[in-house]
């Protein structure tokens, strides 16, 4: 059966059957159960006798002594080929004696091979990813309409998912108490005050400790950070991610590092209880960094541009980056991924203003139309992901003279004293980080159209754009702002306890995307090339 026709049969599938239960198969995978009455005895039965009838032709290579390689080769070609075709349509359907019977086929292959090989659940979940994120990819696809945004913000998941299985994502809530306790027992410090630091979907504490600690040397402040239950299951992902920010401060930048615990351990899955239920919630301890908050803050030239230069500065680092876990950055499905900017239509009835609606609708037919079938044309690297105001921490430069703005004003040359949050670092686009920036910078700006020029010239000492790169820009920086402001909206109907952080972008997000909408491309890009070409002659 041809690519098209395993497409329309799983549409069909996705259609006529019952969801039983979302499968996080990194991240999105819902597996679809058997109609009434249906089976799937006689399929695997059948693969089984002829997938035996081919192990005698393996067999008798061995006894001709081929080479391992070769056995392999021909074990995949022959074989396997046969125990994995469409197998994303007919295995999760499989009873469990059937799935044994398949099993017993690859152990024999094993034996005559004399190497393992991959079980064929392993090689079911490996298939149903990459059919999922190419399903995901591609707006036009029949089944690309079958996912929503989960509660965290962050994954997917099919729109017949019971509510019960909707639910079984909870931001962590724990009380005083609790930190003191788990700050004790998993590092042995002694807390003496405990302050709740702003997130989205996580819980944040500003922990500090008395000076005399026994076991060593420590400082006096740390953050301990408390992942929702969903991001608590991607411990893979969310170790690779601690290792970046370790990385990066080995490299010379201010980023927060990780605290061991007392059995050297750099996070922790921790039981802990929430109500009448325990959870399972990922924790850290991370190193306080000192600085001020860019949220609020009006940033001049300088800075703009030493933010712009430092991000590029970090994506070019991150090219050296090595783990044997690094597969877990390729977070395709994930919905603040830029990439994904078609799926915000799914949540546009959040947003009530018809002339908003409406302007982000026109920026997800452009993204459709001129972004989405060039993104392969875009140089790729493990990016930050929110390289924003509320992630940036800034500092007065003491070796610097103070010095008078346009208006006037005395003020302090800045430095860039801390980087924070790694939460969405991931596979993806030099463009995108630089256009995720510059969205975010624009929102406290006394001068928001020049923000992407200060930004783009810092960023282009470092990495210069392509022109394919240039001309995507704009849009892309309308994107994020579609993103950040359609899903802010989106999440505060669910979470309405944290509405004051989520309302962060949409205080003045809006009228800085209708101000930029409304000028156009031509414009805009006008002023941010013309600004960032003004530095080459200073």
């Amino acid at each position: 059966m041809g690519g098209g026709a395993n497409y329309f049969l799983i549409s069909y599938l996705a259609t006529v059957f019952r969801v039983v239960s979302p499968v996080a198969l990194h991240p999105n995978i819902v597996e679809l159960a058997t109609y009434s009455g249906m089976t799937w005895a006689s399929h695997a039965s059948a693969l089984v006798s002829k997938a035996r009838q081919r192990l005698y032709h393996l067999r008798q290579l061995r006894k001709f002594r081929v080479s391992p390689r070769i056995l392999q080769y021909f074990y995949a070609a022959v074989v396997e080929s046969i125990l994995s075709g469409n197998i994303t349509i007919w295995f999760g359907n499989c009873s469990a004696k059937d799935k044994k019977a398949l099993q017993r086929v690859v152990r024999s292959a094993e034996r005559t091979m004399g190497t393992s090989l991959a079980p064929l659940q392993e090689l079911y979940i490996r298939r149903c990813n990459s059919r999922a994120n190419n399903i995901m990819r591609d707006p036009f696809h029949p089944c690309n309409g079958l996912f929503q945004l989960l509660r965290s913000g962050k994954r997917l998941r099919c729109h017949a998912m019971s509510d019960s299985d909707e639910a079984a994502v909870i931001r962590p809530s724990l009380s005083e108490a609790q930190v003191v306790e788990l700050v004790g027992r998993l590092y042995g410090l002694k807390v003496s005050e405990v302050k709740p630091l702003p997130s989205y979907m996580d819980q944040n504490f500003h922990i500090l400790v008395c000076e005399a600690q026994e076991g060593g040397d420590h400082g006096e402040s740390y953050v301990l950070k408390v992942l929702n239950t969903d991001d608590s299951q991607y411990a893979d992902l969310v170790e690779v991610q601690t290792r970046v920010m370790m990385f990066l401060n080995q490299k010379g930048f201010p980023t927060t590092t990780p605290i061991p615990t007392i059995d050297g351990k750099i996070l922790s899955l921790e039981t802990i209880s929430c109500g009448e239920e325990y959870k399972n919630y990922m924790v850290r301890l991370l190193t306080y960094l000192s600085g001020t908050q860019l949220l609020g803050i009006s940033a001049d030239s300088q800075i703009l541009y030493k933010i712009g230069r430092t991000l590029a500065q970090i994506n070019k680092a991150l090219t050296e980056f090595k783990h044997p876990n690094i597969k877990s950055l390729q977070r395709d499905s994930d919905i603040w991924n830029l990439s994904n900017t078609h799926q915000l239509h799914k949540y546009l009835s959040a947003v009530k203003n018809t002339s908003d609606r409406q302007i982000v609708e026109q920026i997800i037919q452009q993204f459709v139309k001129k972004i989405h079938p060039n993104i392969n044309n875009f140089h790729k690297s493990i990016i930050h992901g929110d390289f924003s105001h509320t992630n940036i921490l800034v500092q007065p430069l003491h070796s610097s003279a103070d010095c008078s703005n346009a208006a006037g004003h005395m003020q302090q040359e800045l430095e860039i004293s801390g980087i924070l949050d790694f939460g969405e670092t991931a596979r993806g686009y030099y463009v995108y980080d630089l256009a995720i920036c510059i969205m975010y910078l624009t929102l406290d700006s006394e001068d928001p159209l020049h923000v992407g020029g200060h930004i783009l010239a810092g960023f282009e000492s470092v990495i210069p754009l392509t022109l394919q790169e240039r001309d995507a820009l704009y849009l892309l920086v309308l994107c994020r702002f579609s993103q950040s402001l359609v899903m802010g909206t989106y999440n505060i109907l669910h979470y309405p306890d944290n509405e004051e952080y989520l309302l962060t972008t949409t205080r003045t997000g809006w009228k800085h995307l209708r101000q930029l909408w409304e000028l156009g491309k031509v414009a805009v890009e006008k002023v941010w090339f013309m600004t960032a070409k003004s530095y080459l002659t200073q």
